[in-house]
């Protein structure tokens, strides 16, 4: 998939339809969910391309959102949206404080250990609700949480971060 020149973050995913009048339901990965509608426009690719949307209707709808699709009258219209990511340029987003990250941060970090054993590359974070996970390919597949104790340090400079972690989990 091509990606815009601007450096992008996935917050969502446009689900299954909603109704017959073009709403959907969507996955937001904003926490909370409905922070989503607040980095507009998004960028969702579509028919090979990527698509601005704007949102301009939506609402809480039980632990999610719905949200009218643009120019979408039917369910069926809603449909060739389906499973689509959504994405929002950088910039939209809140600057954080230097110690904490967005998750996409971590894409692609070489994680090391305290013996400076290359353990693999971050593939991506899995939210639990306990706490984050990092699934690291490397000679192995692992999976290491994202806990005080067991994150040392991380360099988005250098793109690495180092673990209290070792091979054998």
């Amino acid at each position: 998939m091509n990606t815009p020149s601007e450096k992008t973050i996935v917050v969502g995913r446009i689900g299954s339809s909603y109704g017959v009048k073009g709403w959907a339901k969507i996955q937001s990965f904003t926490v909370p969910v409905d922070n989503i509608l607040d980095y507009q426009p998004w960028l969702v690719w579509h028919k090979s391309k990527w698509e601005t949307m704007e949102i301009r209707e939506a609402r809480a709808h039980g632990n999610g959102i719905i949200a009218k699709i643009p120019n979408c009258k039917n369910c069926e219209e809603v449909k060739l949206y389906a499973n689509a990511e959504i994405s929002v340029y950088r910039s939209q987003l809140p600057k954080l404080p230097d110690d904490e990250y967005y998750c996409n941060d971590f894409i692609g970090l070489k994680v090391l250990n305290q013996q400076g054993l290359e353990l693999g590359i971050i593939e991506k974070v899995i939210q639990t609700g306990a706490n984050d996970v990092l699934h690291v390919k490397g000679e192995k597949e692992m999976l290491i949480p994202y806990l005080p104790h067991v994150i040392l340090k991380v360099n988005l400079i250098d793109k690495t971060l180092l673990v209290d972690w070792d091979n054998d989990f």
